[in-house]
């Protein structure tokens, strides 16, 4: 397939049929043919974020550093139990689709049932947690393959209290 072409040189067929005309020659194809490719959407954790300010590699708790390497690459976070109210943010990294993609998330030990961001919306705040440890679960779902949720990408990270 070419992917450059004439200005003008298209034509569409009493059956539907489009012609394009290209530098490589000439493209036909039925517009009920094109569909779009469904992708799997990654997700991450992007950002930490302790009393309103965002957390970084060289960010500390009790003393101790809340995160061994840069919060997009972290498997786990750190925190002294006095630091138990904190947000976390996400992201696909994928902008073109953002009005279709809403999260689900949970704390595998603090709930049993997912929980549903808006769409759009890729913050969510946990207040006052008892210490332990934690595994955060998240997961990215567009709202046009609903049908296909066993395909999402899933995030889990281990949060300590």
């Amino acid at each position: 397939m070419d992917n450059e072409y004439t200005i003008g040189a298209s034509y569409q067929s009493m059956n539907g049929l489009i012609y394009l005309g290209g530098v490589k020659g000439i493209t036909t194809f039925h517009p009920d043919s094109v569909t779009a490719q469904k992708g799997k959407s990654t997700v991450i954790l992007s950002n930490l974020y302790l009393g309103g300010e965002a957390v970084t590699a060289k960010s500390k708790s009790g003393g101790k550093p809340i995160l061994d390497t840069f919060v997009t690459r972290a498997d786990k976070i750190s925190l002294a139990y006095e630091d138990n109210t904190f947000t976390l943010e996400f992201s696909t990294l994928d902008y073109r689709n953002s009005g279709n993609i809403f999260y689900e998330y949970r704390i595998r030990e603090y709930e049993k049932n997912w929980t549903s961001t808006q769409l759009g919306i890729n913050q969510i705040t946990y207040n006052h947690l008892n210490s332990g440890k934690y595994t955060f679960e998240i997961r990215v779902i567009d709202r046009k393959w609903m049908d296909h949720i066993d395909d999402m990408d899933q995030l889990r990270q281990g949060i300590g209290l």
